[in-house]
């Protein structure tokens, strides 16, 4: 099991901490606000009002042992910085910043974030999953729990039709989309390829090398469709 610490619990710093905690993962988050602490206590393994900019507060936390901390602090420029710069001189293994600027975002870079995010509507949550399963191309985590993710489909699909591979009676998913690269011959003969997508495919719809198949559906079940599937 990953473990991550998240810094502020601002809007984006609370979906990042839930999603991470329903994927799975340990999760423990740090803001000086008691009100924000208490608010999510019960949905994460540790929560802990802390000013983040005290050094020797941090240092006892143990963040050096985490996957990745991620410093969700957006608005007060000079808090992210100093979090940033003191989680560098501890050594933590990964650092992802929030930035609210460009100009913000070249100085996270700058101090040793190891990765720095100008989040955009909903990528809170697909962040939570790019870093719990970096494995899978994740696109959303739905308020209702469910993911949609793409997979590029291996050899055991290809050939298959989508009513042979069962995947809503077998696995519970939904494939919401079939893309796909069609191979046409141009004008002096060559070879080129054309981008194709099927939204909502039908059960005679079969899959073929190269196809990305977008699917919908929860955790548990795409799990099981990666473990049979040989992903």
């Amino acid at each position: 099991m990953r473990r991550y610490a998240v810094v502020g619990l601002g809007q984006f710093g609370r979906q990042v901490a839930l999603s991470l905690f329903q994927l799975g993962a340990e999760v423990t988050v740090i803001d000086e606000s008691e009100r924000l602490i208490e608010s999510i206590r019960d949905e994460v393994d540790q929560a802990t009002v802390l000013d983040a900019q005290d050094e020797q507060a941090v240092a006892s936390l143990g963040l050096t042992e985490m996957d990745t901390v991620v410093v969700a602090i957006g608005a007060d420029l000079e808090a992210s910085v100093l979090v940033t710069a003191l989680l560098v001189k501890l050594g933590v293994r990964r650092i992802v910043a929030r930035a609210s600027s460009d100009l913000h975002a070249r100085i996270l870079s700058a101090i040793g974030a190891h990765q720095v995010v100008v989040p955009e509507k909903d990528y809170a949550s697909r962040l939570a999953i790019d870093l719990e399963q970096p494995e899978r191309s994740a696109l959303a985590l739905l308020e209702t729990g469910q993911l949609v993710v793409k997979f590029e489909a291996n050899q055991r699909l290809w050939g298959q039709t989508l009513e042979q591979l069962r995947f809503r009676g077998r696995y519970g998913l939904q494939v919401i989309a079939i893309r796909r690269r069609t191979p046409v011959v141009g004008t002096h003969g060559e070879i080129q390829y054309e981008e194709e997508t099927v939204d909502l495919p039908m059960g005679q719809d079969r899959i073929g090398k190269g196809d990305v198949l977008v699917l919908l559906g929860t955790e548990p079940a795409i799990e099981r469709f990666e473990d049979e599937m040989g992903y």
